[in-house]
Formats: structure tokens, C-alpha cells, sequence
């Protein structure tokens, strides 16, 4: 095994100790309030692991550590004591990809947890908050939902992979 890992490109993301690894670095950068280090390291959790290691998107451990991507992403959004909080990524779109997250982990949340769980119901009062700060909740969560909004969340969010190291053909979502 040993001679495999050392002739091989590199030991492959989606496969154990590295999830466990990302998690805990995550965790430990949370703690330490290292939001750069740990949005990185959930990039990573979520995008290349997760989808590997859970194929269905609404997995409580999938879940979770979306919703812990969208918190470090709304820190990193609301930062203001840095111009950009992600140097390749302009703050206002770290806030639109934070509200992207919020809404798609909020759905998820929905099939995982069912709607009278604690998770959801504070997710979906997350999401009508943040759509209520902007115009009518509703309009604004309709519009969020729209095939051209979501191509621009997506396209947001491949700046914010790539500027995590994460090639976006390996991206499994």
C-alpha cells in the first residue's frame, strides 16, 4: 500500500483519512475563528468528498456541513474589518453565494431533518430573513430560484472553488 500511495499522483480526495481531516481542520479552524481556513476546508468537505462519500444530496452529515459552509461564508461576508474577505472573490459575491447556500441547505434541511426540526425551522426563518432584508421575501426567494440566478450562484461559486484549490471538473455537487 505504501508503494501505492508513493508512486501515485496523490491520495485521492473523496477516500479516508482526508474527509475526517478537512472536518476536523474545519473544526479547528472554526474554533480558533480562522473563517478563511475553515471556508477552505469545507469547500473541500462539501464539493469533493461529501458527494463521494453520501451520494444523496439531503445526507444529515452532507447537510450539516453545508450549513456550517454557509455560516463561514456569511462571516466572511459580514467581515468588516478586511476590504475582501476572499482575495479573488469580491465581497458582495461572497454574500450572494452565502444566500445561495443558505437556500439550497434550508431545502435539503427540509428532506433530511423534516420540517419540524429545530435545523429547519431556524433555516427557513434564516432565509425569509435574509429575503425580507432586501424586498418581499417571497419575490426575493422566487427570484432566487430562477434558472438565470442560479447560473450566476454557480458561477460565483466556481471563483470561490477555484480559489480553494478545488479543480471544478472535480467538483461533485
Amino acid at each position: 500500500m505504501l508503494e501505492a500511495i508513493s508512486t501515485s499522483k496523490g491520495w485521492p480526495a473523496h477516500i479516508q483519512p482526508l474527509p475526517a481531516i478537512h472536518s476536523n481542520l474545519a473544526n479547528s479552524y472554526y474554533a480558533k475563528q480562522n473563517h478563511l481556513k475553515e471556508a477552505h476546508y469545507l469547500l473541500h468537505l462539501c464539493f469533493i468528498s461529501d458527494p463521494v462519500l453520501y451520494p444523496s444530496r439531503v445526507h444529515p452529515a452532507r447537510v450539516r456541513n453545508l450549513f456550517m459552509l454557509t455560516m463561514v461564508l456569511h462571516k466572511l461576508a459580514k467581515d468588516d474589518s478586511k476590504s475582501t474577505a476572499v482575495p479573488t472573490v469580491p465581497l458582495q459575491d461572497v454574500e450572494l453565494i452565502y444566500k445561495y447556500c443558505m437556500l439550497k441547505v434550508a431545502e435539503d434541511a427540509q428532506t433530511s431533518h423534516g420540517k419540524q426540526s429545530s435545523l429547519w425551522k431556524a433555516l427557513n426563518a434564516r432565509v425569509i430573513e435574509e429575503a425580507g432584508s432586501v424586498t418581499d421575501p417571497r419575490v426575493a426567494i422566487a427570484l432566487m430560484r430562477t434558472d438565470q440566478m442560479q447560473k450566476v450562484y454557480w458561477e460565483l461559486l466556481l471563483q470561490l472553488l477555484k480559489w480553494a484549490g478545488i479543480d471544478p471538473s472535480c467538483v461533485r455537487a
